[in-house]
């Protein structure tokens, strides 16, 4: 039994052109869609867009996607 249960998805492997109000034709494999599925511990339902750098295996959470600048994360 988990108190957190979290999914993960890369909408352009699933060519979806617009996820979360991003647009995905431009972030291409660099954005990953976390949600917070399940949380006894405080609220679910919960989706962000991150920012996938594969050089440093890191992650960050993508500016809100109505003032991203996209030329920022190509």
């Amino acid at each position: 039994m988990a108190d957190v249960v979290f999914g993960i998805m890369c909408p352009y492997k699933l060519d979806l052109v617009r996820n979360l109000g991003y647009d995905v034709l431009r972030l291409k494999d660099k954005m990953i869609h976390l949600k917070v599925i399940k949380n006894r511990l405080s609220k679910d339902n919960v989706a962000v867009g991150l920012y996938v750098d594969a050089k440093s295996g890191s992650f960050k959470e993508l500016e809100d996607p109505k003032i991203i600048k996209y030329e920022d994360y190509e």
